[in-house]
């Protein structure tokens, strides 16, 4: 694997925000197949495996590759996340993920909920467009 050299701060900005996006697009994605597949008794936990494994994954495999890309991925997790987790134990490989990590860890719930909006500002509106309310 050979890491990605970043050519200006603005492809920066863009693996990191697409690898955000991206975590919520595919876990989305596998939470509807889950729900529309949980009926079959082999098929619902098999994908839901796929997803755990994919979540612990992705972001290590990027740390080595798409640095910025890994850390939009951790940034939508939560601090005691399995990946977050996993993905401290490469602190000492990986320069600058432990001072990531203690600042993602340090943010406030507001400060969090001010990101995620930033990325959704119709809030709870996409979450009736999928179904998983009952409005």
């Amino acid at each position: 694997m050979r890491r990605h050299q970043y050519a200006s701060r603005r492809e920066k900005l863009i693996d990191f925000w697409v690898a955000f996006a991206g975590w919520f697009a595919f876990n989305v994605a596998a939470i509807v197949l889950i729900q529309v597949n949980s009926s079959r008794t082999v098929v619902a936990p098999a994908i839901a495996a796929i997803v755990v494994l994919a979540n612990i994954a992705a972001p290590i495999v990027l740390a080595f590759t798409r640095s910025l890309a890994a850390l939009g991925i951790l940034a939508a997790f939560s601090p005691d996340h399995p990946s977050i987790l996993a993905a401290s134990s490469f602190t000492s490989e990986v320069p600058g993920l432990e001072e990531y990590l203690q600042t993602a860890k340090a943010l406030s719930r507001k400060q969090k909920e001010k990101i995620a909006r930033s990325f959704y500002p119709q809030g709870e509106v996409m979450a009736h467009m999928v179904g998983f309310t009952n409005v």
